[in-house]
């Protein structure tokens, strides 16, 4: 785990990522007209596919996709829909099976198992939001060519930043971030405890 926020050439990473974004609270309009009120996290995570997807993955044995699916997932899931709440548990449904499936948070790059200078995309560490900051120069990766092994490399950072995240939030014991956990975070959403 990285403690300290990282800085290059005396400007915080952060400064170059762009500024926190806040979450809308209650009462917003749609989260900007994007239809991500805390009604809709609600529908969505106690609709009857995404419970059926996470007790699903439950039965499995290593599964993390409750802890995956909580309020700033549905957010984005309804943001992404652009406020239509069916389509937003489609997804996120869909997703959830997807991940049950694929287990991208065990998946390993083919190439990177065979010469570990296949790729140079790394988790670097946090900017001074303790977000995952990620580093890759293209010219340094030896299989670059290889779509599909790039594809399974950005896979596999994506999932080690997602990790770094979920280890942050139990550390801070939010869920989804500062902005959820003042809402009262997943079980206040009508979404399964303890995720």
């Amino acid at each position: 785990e990285f403690e300290a926020p990282l800085a290059f050439g005396g400007a915080h990473l952060s400064q170059w990522s762009s500024r926190p974004h806040s979450l809308p609270r209650e009462g917003t309009v749609g989260g900007m007209g994007r239809g991500d009120t805390p009604e809709a996290v609600r529908q969505v995570l106690s609709s009857a596919s995404v419970v059926a997807a996470l007790e699903r993955a439950k039965a499995e044995p290593k599964s993390h996709e409750e802890s995956f699916a909580d309020v700033a997932c549905a957010r984005r899931y309804i943001r992404a829909a652009e406020g239509n709440v069916e389509a937003a548990v489609a997804a996120l449904a869909g997703t959830l099976d997807w991940r049950l499936r694929e287990r991208p948070q065990e998946a390993e790059c083919s190439a990177c198992r065979q010469d570990r200078h296949s790729h140079n995309m790394r988790v670097v560490g946090i900017d001074e939001l303790e977000r995952p900051v990620i580093y890759t120069c293209f010219s340094q990766a030896i299989h670059r060519f290889d779509p599909e092994a790039a594809m399974e490399h950005l896979r596999r950072t994506l999932e080690d930043a997602i990790a770094i995240q979920d280890r942050r939030q139990r550390r801070l014991g939010t869920s989804g971030g500062s902005a959820d956990a003042a809402e009262g975070g997943l079980a206040a959403a009508g979404g399964p405890a303890g995720g």
